[in-house]
């Protein structure tokens, strides 16, 4: 085989064998390609020897996809570079990546205004440059998962969300352009948001991602963050029905946005309570209550101080109507306190996380198991309700957190021994027949 492709070897590459659904498999091979050329290289040798490829990237999803069953991995964290920069018609941004790009170190870099590849860039790219670093507006890249060590290719193949997809939408609406090869033929920039999808989506068989067009967005002058916290378990939920059926936004708040709007329930809050004083890293997020009984997170984007100011106000009182315990509540008005106040939602799957890990030492055999539900033609409320009683009725102990704006839950279950596990897998099972017969639409198992 070609140099490229190396023997696996356990010494060095054992954490190629899982992600962070904590399941582990098995592979022959292993290699690291940085440019398109290797890629191909690489896809004609095990193509002609029929040996199945996993292809990964920083092996940050909890769904398994990265983890190999056997035969090859293709690993691409070494096509890692930001290559080039355009503008479009409309004056806005665009970055050419590298599918291995981390995403901290796009917002770093798009942040700083200072690119770690600038210097191999061409006359017309460092032209862009100049101008944007003269720009005196901030722009950025909407798309913020969970974990902000996701790759920009594993980002644009999962059509990631994010804690502000109610006002971003999904990865995919800011990629312009995608290029990718097979076994048989290379796409170039695919432009048409159809052919994307189709090529991001397996369905043109074996692709790999070479090179994405980002589409940068100017960002929100005034961006604030609010965590609620709610005695009752049941009173979260209505919180989040109510702003969804009666949005306090009647009132003239300008170009302000809700960006976010989060559920955190009871044992969301237990786990990261316990959590956050096991990682230096969450340390330094606000305070949480482990006795509340459920929170929302809410995260708003405008342009206008005093709208910004009348909506936080109005949002507040609505929660306190609602049953909030003001004085436990918090807020961040400044992006450094909303990054802080960022962490507190997004602990909540590390924890899950670092708990399954726990129960790994003990049993091998468990790992994480998680189901994402999507039910826009339910009330949040019934979500939680049916998804508690699911998993109350089968003995599986579970916790439940999400996008509550789009009707997005995720439900993590959180098995102590392999007897919960099989339960688990059981109510997990129960959740896609639904699906299949359409009683649970637009649900993913995780």
């Amino acid at each position: 085989m070609t140099s490229l492709i190396q023997p696996f070897d356990p010494a060095r590459h054992t954490e190629y064998l899982r992600d962070e659904s904590l399941r582990s498999g098995k592979a022959d091979t292993i290699s690291f390609p940085s440019t398109k050329s290797q890629i191909r290289q690489v896809l004609t040798q095990v193509s002609d020897r029929q040996i199945p490829v996993t292809v990964q990237g920083s092996r940050t999803g909890i769904d398994g996809r990265a983890v190999p069953h056997t035969g090859h991995i293709l690993n691409l964290s070494a096509m890692n570079r930001i290559t080039d920069m355009t503008l479009d018609s409309a004056g806005n941004y665009r970055l050419k990546v590298q599918p291995g790009v981390i995403l901290a170190d796009l917002v770093r870099q798009t942040a700083s205004r200072r690119f770690d590849n600038a210097g191999q860039w061409g006359r017309s790219s460092l032209a862009v440059l100049e101008r944007f670093q003269k720009d005196p507006s901030p722009w950025f890249w909407p798309p913020d998962p969970t974990e902000d060590t996701a790759t920009i290719g594993g980002m644009a193949a999962t059509n990631a969300r994010g804690i502000c997809v109610h006002a971003y939408e999904r990865a995919r609406q800011h990629i312009r352009a995608v290029q990718g090869v097979n076994i048989r033929e290379t796409f170039h920039k695919l432009n048409l948001k159809q052919s994307q999808d189709a090529f991001l989506s397996g369905d043109n068989g074996l692709g790999i991602i070479t090179e994405l067009t980002l589409q940068l967005m100017p960002m929100p002058p005034q961006m604030w963050g609010m965590v609620f916290f709610f005695p009752c378990p049941d009173q979260a939920p209505e919180f989040i029905d109510r702003l969804k059926s009666d949005p306090v936004s009647s009132g003239d708040f300008g170009r302000t946005i809700m960006a976010a709007m989060e559920l955190m329930d009871s044992k969301t809050l237990e786990i990261i309570h316990r959590f956050k004083k096991a990682h230096p890293v969450f340390r330094s997020m606000p305070a949480v209550d482990p006795t509340a009984a459920g929170a929302v997170y809410l995260e708003l984007h405008g342009s206008s101080e005093p709208a910004m100011t009348d909506l936080a106000a109005q949002l507040m009182d609505a929660a306190e109507q609602a049953g909030g315990d003001a004085d436990a509540s918090f807020a961040a008005t400044s992006h450094g306190d909303l990054s802080r106040i960022r962490l507190f939602r997004k602990a909540a799957p590390h924890a899950v996380s670092h708990v399954t890990a726990g129960v790994r030492q003990k049993d091998d055999r468990i790992y994480r198991l998680g189901y994402d539900l999507i039910r826009p033609d339910m009330s949040v409320s019934e979500q939680v309700q049916n998804l508690e009683t699911d998993m109350a009725d089968t003995g599986v102990s579970g916790i439940i957190f999400g996008h509550a704006a789009n009707s997005c839950l995720h439900v993590n279950l959180v098995p102590e021994n392999h007897d919960e596990f099989i339960r688990a897998k059981t109510v997990i099972r129960h959740w896609a027949d639904q699906e299949k017969s359409g009683t649970n639409p637009n649900s993913n198992p995780a």
